[in-house]
Formats: structure tokens, C-alpha cells, sequence
């Protein structure tokens, strides 16, 4: 089952980090899956980990980007990727206090925080890399 489709719009313009948010997006669709289907509420819980991990290991990949082309803002964007990271470990843990929470609602909140991390944080990293044509 597919949640969220790639769009040309979430290219950063760095093919790490474009790469990095296609596996992310296909993690996300394989968590929707499951949460979906999978009746083991233990096996979902423990995807949803895996996936928080990743996402972290991820936004320590953006930040060494930012880093590494002296962003101005990286201080704000530091305070925002652990934000994003606390809402990720915050839907893990509602669906590890309720296995019955609404899954379809927490499918469109994890569809809306990747729409959000896209829409804002990432735009940040267009301010950095141009954007392919």
C-alpha cells in the first residue's frame, strides 16, 4: 500500500539527500503497510523504531550537509530536526500506549509530518543546493 508518492518537488538537489528521502518515503509506505495489515501490534512497533532511527540518522545527514556549506541557520534547523524527531517518537509511542489508536489517522499524521519536514525544513536545504531543472 502506497501513503506518500515521490514528487520531483521534494528534490533538494543533492542526490544523497534526494536518495536518502526516496528510501524514507518507501519506509513510510512499508509502515503504512503494516499498520494496515499487520495484526501484531509488536511487529508494527518495532518498524515504527526502526523507522524513527533512520529519520535520525538521516537528519544528522542534512545537518552535515548544512554544515559543511556554511548554512546560517543551521542553530534553528538543529532545534527543528529534533522537534520533527520528538512528533516521530511521540506517534510511537501513542500507537506503544494504544495498540488499537485509529491507524488510519496516524497513517495521515505520519503522511503529514513527512508533507510538513518536505514543505518547510527541506526548503531549506533548496537554499543550499539548486534545484535540477
Amino acid at each position: 500500500m502506497i501513503l506518500v508518492q515521490w514528487k520531483d518537488d521534494y528534490s533538494v538537489g543533492a542526490e544523497r539527500v534526494d536518495d536518502e528521502h526516496k528510501a524514507l518515503i518507501e519506509r513510510i509506505n512499508r509502515l503504512y503497510d503494516r499498520l494496515m495489515n499487520e495484526d501484531d501490534p509488536s511487529a508494527v512497533s518495532v518498524f515504527f523504531e526502526n523507522l524513527a532511527n533512520v529519520i535520525s540518522i538521516h537528519f544528522a545527514l542534512e545537518e552535515r550537509f548544512l554544515h559543511e556549506h556554511g548554512y546560517e541557520k543551521l542553530p534553528q534547523q538543529r532545534e527543528d530536526f529534533e522537534r520533527l524527531l520528538d512528533e516521530i517518537l511521540g506517534l510511537l509511542d501513542e500507537f506503544d500506549r494504544n495498540e488499537e489508536t485509529d491507524r488510519e489517522n496516524l497513517a495521515a499524521r505520519l503522511d503529514g509530518w513527512l508533507s510538513s519536514h518536505s514543505e518547510t525544513h527541506d526548503a531549506r536545504l533548496g537554499e543550499v543546493f539548486p534545484r535540477p531543472n
